[in-house]
């Protein structure tokens, strides 16, 4: 028997409003369980990135350093859940 586990839900407190739009970005999060030892809530979030960009900048960024394009990725997920 393991731990109770959701895909793909809601957490409202994670939710942002666009400054320009104005549309709510709702947080959706592949996976929810919670931690085995304390039961405090985990949530995981999953990105796969590729280092394709249009941006030739960018693109040549990536190219230069093996894995910035993930870790560019996982620094936009930190910023979107700051208090995570």
């Amino acid at each position: 028997m393991g731990t109770p586990t959701e895909t793909e839900l809601h957490v409202h407190r994670w939710d942002q409003v666009d400054a320009e739009t104005g549309r709510v970005e709702e947080a959706i999060l592949d996976i929810a369980t919670a931690d085995l030892r304390t039961g405090a809530p985990l949530y995981i979030d999953v990105v796969v990135k590729a280092a394709f960009s249009e941006d030739p900048g960018r693109l040549r960024a990536r190219a230069r350093k093996e894995g910035r394009a993930a870790a560019e990725a996982a620094n936009r997920k930190r910023q979107r859940y700051v208090d995570a």
